[in-house]
């Protein structure tokens, strides 16, 4: 069983986006931690001096990233990254998604996408093992069918590019992708009609 923070420094925020059963079952679920209040101010006071401890004993961190100063999240990126945690950033200030994996997942989200309606079958499947990737956050239980057709954009974009700064950062994110994913690449499309041929 994988463990899981949430660092959520505005509890109201969570009102705005679930119901009360939604959070009460959030609370109630074993392998999620959610400390509140005093805890919670705790966890981001440490962080924002650079004190990790207690960190590396989860699988995956969540947070809000307003919570935390520069320091902060210097620190929990290199924690992170040394201990190949995975890492969740939600903000109301962030206007896209922003993906990596370099030698952790990372993951950063608008707060209203990170609570949205598959906020809670991620966590049930990343607690008990059945997915490990952050982008079901973004594309629910057809994550792999989402992220495969992003992947496909993006190839289509690399290729027609002809900036090369451009191509740089797109082939980073194509390799990003081709780590967190296991597929036949050489067999995109078939892998896509096999994945809609399901839905």
């Amino acid at each position: 069983m994988r463990k899981i923070i949430l660092i959520e420094d505005r509890p109201g925020r969570q009102a705005q986006f679930l119901d009360q059963k939604k959070i009460d079952r959030l609370l109630n679920t074993e392998g999620l931690d959610m400390p509140q209040e005093s805890e919670c101010r705790t966890w981001i006071e440490n962080l924002n001096s650079g004190k990790t401890e207690g960190i590396s004993s989860f699988d995956l961190v969540i947070i809000h990233r307003s919570s935390l100063i520069q320091e902060g999240l210097t620190a929990l990126n290199s924690i992170c990254k040394k201990n190949e945690i995975d890492l969740v950033l939600f903000s109301g200030g962030l206007s896209q998604s922003n993906y990596q994996n370099e030698g952790f997942e990372s993951l950063s989200l608008n707060s209203q996408d990170f609570y949205s309606d598959n906020l809670l079958s991620f966590i049930d499947d990343y607690i008990g093992e059945e997915s490990s990737s952050l982008l079901q956050l973004i594309y629910g239980n057809n994550w792999k069918l989402g992220a495969l057709l992003q992947y496909r954009l993006l190839k289509s974009k690399y290729e027609s590019e002809e900036d090369t700064g451009v191509q740089i950062i797109l082939e980073d994110k194509l390799d990003s992708m081709e780590k967190s994913l296991e597929f036949d690449w050489n067999n995109l499309d078939k892998e896509i009609d096999k994945l809609i041929a399901a839905i």
